[in-house]
């Protein structure tokens, strides 16, 4: 009886109410540490099956709307019919103990009566460590067969889940409750002289419980009533149909569930329609709704709905432990009279007292109720139009008499207003152009001669919205007059805005007048040129004077005062060697600077000529490389990447090789250990060579990058250098008709990337 359910109390009676078990279910440890952060669905059947499927996506997109932040998995139990109904307690272990080896999850929601009942009847629960929650269950069970029943005979036994013992476990969710006491008090209303009654069950657990409880009920309350069993365990679609045919008469149909039959065939509105056919003459009652519609009279049935959602609603509030009003325990769904109107017709049951507050189907409706809200709606449209009707009718001779008092005031300036050279124009405050003396700037004439009684911006601007810059929007908002200077492609104009208002302070619109400002404007903007390049000239110059000043004094400095030391007595023949050395060197650095600003000046003025030839760019390539390698770090290493063996580039070789020397005199610079990597790339469909130095010493930071090309810009003071070198090179392979550049996504050092054209376009020689 409720010998597992007594069990499960027993386990339990220590947990105390529902707060202490949801305490446990995030406190207490599992096999593999702390529980899972997820819940776990365990459905009864196949996830494609309608009713289960929009339950759990209704539960997934409910739970996630509200904030939910536990994972959800899914685990399908797949029952179909009662025949094997032995495994399912072994299939809801297999789940339970796959599941647990992950930790135990925060919340088990059980779906359908199978697995309902296939977790109940587990030897060892998990129920003092993890809530409950069941959906699409009823109140009324029985427990499973154990392994070996002759399931076809089994003699099931009712159980109420919502027994004391089974409210005392705190499990929740929703429940439906089939009430067997109404549905026959309904049948012996209608038909008071009933002796038999006969009812329809398929081989399923639902069928198999509904059995139990029907004979439950009527055994203890309706004694005198005797009871047909069409089992479907017993029976085939076709030999139930045979055993309508002889029901004894007296006999009134209770039709319970019918799915699948005996062999396991699946029977579902065909079924009904096949059993009805069988014995016409029978009236049909149903507890599920089975049969509703076209052969049931009627019934007492639950108000079958998806409960998803409200059950996300519950999970929520168990995840954030609380509102305990939602985790109230089992909640039953309620029950609903429902009746076939036209058998309440025919039978004469229409003045049935349940009728007054049943769900009536195959209802004739009136023309009225059946088209209702089509005829509100008719109605209501007619109302609005007669409405918008009156309401035009009451703008049209307002806004009539407003034209007529304007035109009478235009008639007296018009004339005066189209003989002046200005632009003038008067807009509604809808941004309608009431008059336009025909002048604008930058606008198509006949634009104008037909945009009167037009939205200015849209027929003269072709904007779906008023211009940024129109002072009239100003005027508008300000009621003050507002001006401002735009520019209508080549026109500058000055606009002025004055609102206009009537005796009553009302807007009647804005006053605008254009006055074309584009010669005053230009000869702006030219003395402003001029101003700004000589004052860019006159900062340019005072920079190059200052750093010539400090570069050319430098090396001046260490040649006069070393030349100096070497006419001294004291000075020694190993000193005079080492002062020479340095005289030397800074007389080299002169020298290269004082080249360096010739090679800017001519490139800067156009007079530096390019001398091209067709030269070997690899060989060329592995010659510099070398050059330069000759004074590097002993911890620098010089590589070479090349994708091919030779590769002739029409070029000025002298240019070409003092930008590469150029890069690669830099790089030694800055990198003290790693590499130097000289590369090329050739790229025939953009139709230049990349020449690229890469580096692994400091980098350039990202605030210098751009700058880098600019004369006498240094990354370090402190390192010797002209600060021409880049500066050079940028000038030389613009002149080249190429490019230079640093790659700002390198980051392991520094690299630079020359594009030199294949086909060599000079942008100017001498």
């Amino acid at each position: 009886m409720l010998e597992f359910f007594i069990k499960l109390y027993r386990n339990l009676r220590y947990t105390g109410v529902l707060l202490v078990l949801l305490f446990v279910s995030w406190t207490t440890k599992g096999g593999t540490g702390e529980p899972d952060s997820r819940i776990l669905i365990i459905s009864s059947y196949n996830p494609e099956t309608s009713q289960t499927a929009r339950n759990i996506s209704d539960f997934i997109e409910e739970y996630g709307l509200l904030g939910g932040k536990f994972s959800i998995d899914i685990e399908n139990m797949n029952c179909k019919s009662f025949s094997e109904a032995c495994t399912w307690e072994g299939r809801m272990k297999e789940l339970l103990d796959k599941n647990i080896e992950k930790g135990l999850p925060k919340l088990i929601i059980l779906l359908g009566q199978e697995a309902w009942t296939a977790y109940w009847s587990q030897d060892s629960l998990i129920t003092r460590d993890v809530p409950i929650m069941g959906g699409m269950v009823s109140r009324n069970a029985v427990l499973l067969p154990e392994v070996g029943t002759d399931l076809e005979n089994w003699e099931a036994e009712s159980v109420d889940v919502m027994s004391d013992n089974i409210r005392e476990l705190e499990v929740f969710g929703f429940a439906y409750e089939y009430d067997v006491v109404a549905n026959l008090r309904l049948i012996l209303d209608f038909y008071p002289e009933t002796k038999h009654i006969a009812f329809i069950t398929d081989n399923s657990y639902g069928g198999v419980s509904l059995q139990a409880l029907v004979k439950k009920e009527m055994k203890e309350k309706f004694p005198g009533l005797d009871l047909i069993l069409l089992d479907g365990r017993k029976h085939t679609i076709y030999s139930i149909s045979d055993a309508i045919a002889r029901l004894p008469e007296k006999t009134v149909i209770l039709l319970g569930t019918w799915r699948v039959d005996k062999n396991d065939g699946y029977f579902m509105r065909n079924a009904t329609y096949s059993m009805m056919m069988a014995n016409p003459k029978i009236p049909a009652f149903t507890i599920t709704s089975i049969g509703m519609g076209h052969w049931a009279v009627g019934g007492c049935v639950p108000q079958y709905r998806t409960v998803g959602k409200d059950m996300a609603k519950q999970a929520l509030a168990l995840e954030r432990q609380h509102d305990s009003t939602v985790l109230a325990g089992m909640q039953i769904i309620p029950n609903e009279y429902c009746f076939d109107y036209t058998k309440l017709c025919s039978e004469g049951f229409l003045n049935k007292a349940e009728v007054k507050n049943a769900v009536l189907y195959n209802k004739k409706l009136s023309y009225f109720e059946e088209y209702k809200y089509q005829i509100i709606g008719v109605v209501l449209a007619f109302l609005v139009l007669l409405f918008g009707f009156l309401l035009a009718l009451y703008f049209y001779f307002r806004t009539k008499r407003f034209k007529d008092a304007l035109w009478q005031a235009q008639k007296d300036n018009i004339l005066i207003l189209n003989n002046v050279n200005s632009g003038i124009k008067f807009i509604h405050p809808d941004f309608t152009i009431k008059w336009h003396n025909g002048i604008d700037y930058d606008v198509d004439p006949e634009k104008i001669k037909g945009s009167k009684g037009q939205v200015c911006y849209k027929v003269l601007r072709g904007l779906d919205e008023p211009c940024s810059f129109c002072p009239a929007v100003m005027a508008m908002k300000t009621g003050k007059v507002a001006d401002v200077v735009v520019k209508h492609g080549n026109y500058y104009v000055y606009m002025l805005a004055n609102p206009v208002f009537d005796d009553d302070n009302n807007l009647l619109g804005v006053v605008v007048r254009m006055e074309d400002m584009t010669k005053q404007k230009q000869a702006e903007l030219e003395l402003r040129k001029a101003k700004e390049k000589a004052e860019e000239s006159d900062r340019l110059k005072s920079a190059f004077l200052a750093n010539m000043s400090h570069e050319i004094r430098t090396p001046l400095n260490a040649i006069v005062g070393f030349s100096g030391v070497l006419t001294s007595d004291d000075c020694d023949a190993e000193s005079r060697k080492e002062y020479v050395a340095i005289i030397q060197k800074n007389s080299d650095l002169l020298l290269r600077l004082i080249n360096d600003i010739l090679d800017i000046s001519r490139l800067e003025t156009g007079r530096l000529k390019l001398s091209y030839e067709e030269v070997e760019i690899v060989s060329l390539c592995q010659s510099v490389l070398a050059t330069t390698s000759y004074g590097k770090r002993d911890a620098v290493e010089y590589m070479f990447q090349t994708p091919c063996e030779e590769f002739m580039l029409e070029t000025d070789v002298q240019r070409l090789q003092q930008i590469l020397i150029n890069l690669l005199s830099n790089a030694n610079k800055f990198t003290e250990q790693g590499s130097i990597t000289l590369g090329i790339e050739i790229h025939k469909e953009q139709d230049c060579v990349y020449f690229s130095v890469t580096d692994t010493g400091r980098g350039i930071p990202e605030d210098k990058q751009k700058k880098v090309f600019e004369r006498f810009e240094k990354l370090d003071e402190y390192v010797q250098g002209t600060g021409l070198g880049l500066a050079i090179c940028k000038l030389t392979i613009t002149m080249m008709g190429g490019d230079i550049w640093v790659d700002g996504d390198y980051k392991e050092g520094a690299r630079f990337v020359v594009c030199h054209p294949l086909h060599l376009e000079p942008l100017y020689e001498e």
